[in-house]
């Protein structure tokens, strides 16, 4: 189990990354019972229905009591970008006052850095071909559930096996009929697990330093490799702006 301090706020997560994908816990905050489950598996989709789209994501979602959050991957700074957003979401959502009406916009407006749900659909997917982060969201109260006596085993098999990853995995076998994913195939979009491997390419620091309005100065100040330290302020700052 690993600490992150990001702008003096603690979370605690586990992580378990293979071929297939991440999956992650954030565990309860300042409210001591929530507990989130998350997995994370790139995937590509033509989509040309978005309503019709949202319809069946939405019937699988509620089939689990799940949320399914689809990112843009063209707007993604790296595997950290999508925790954080996450794990501000659920912080926001628990703990104080949500800026939306849901869970799933929520983690995209903490993606987008911003209170405005306009410019946060453009963190999701799009009419046309996509290429996306699907994120499988469980959320769990600690009070009721046995599950969080299988997340406290100190190794893989447990975090990766246990029930509320099996049942997320279930809902990424659903969503099999939404999207491609494309884990496995060489794109190495997927490698989370190695944050090493997440150098971003010209043009796509480019377009991130757009989105978050990231001057050349202070890419220059920290390097174009560290960019995602950059987007993680914005992504934190929201908090403050709220």
């Amino acid at each position: 189990m690993t600490e992150t301090e990001i702008f003096k706020l603690k979370r605690f997560s586990r992580h378990y990354s293979d071929d297939s994908g991440d999956y992650f816990t954030i565990s309860p905050g300042e409210d001591g019972r929530m507990l989130l489950f998350c997995g994370i598996k790139p995937a590509t989709a033509d989509i040309a229905d978005i309503p019709e789209y949202l319809l069946r994501i939405k019937k699988i979602a509620d089939r689990y009591n799940a949320c399914i959050i689809c990112l843009n991957e063209e707007n993604i700074a790296g595997y950290e970008h999508i925790e954080s957003a996450v794990f501000h979401a659920k912080r926001s959502w628990f703990e104080q006052k949500p800026i939306s009406n849901s869970f799933e916009m929520e983690v995209l407006l903490y993606a987008a850095g911003t209170r405005q749900c306009s410019q946060a659909t453009a963190f999701g997917f799009k009419k046309g071909k996509n290429s996306l982060y699907i994120s499988v969201c469980i959320i769990e109260d600690c009070k009721s559930s046995k599950n969080i006596i299988e997340i406290k085993k100190d190794d893989k098999f447990s975090l990766k096996k246990g029930k509320v990853f099996e049942k997320i995995d279930a809902v990424f076998d659903e969503l099999k009929g939404c999207f491609e994913f494309t884990e496995g195939k060489g794109k190495n979009i997927h490698a989370f697990g190695n944050r090493e491997s997440q150098k971003l390419p010209y043009k796509k620091i480019k377009r991130i330093m757009k989105l978050f309005e990231i001057s050349e100065e202070e890419t220059e100040s920290v390097g174009a490799d560290r960019i995602s330290e950059l987007v993680l302020e914005r992504v934190a700052l929201l908090d403050v702006s709220k």
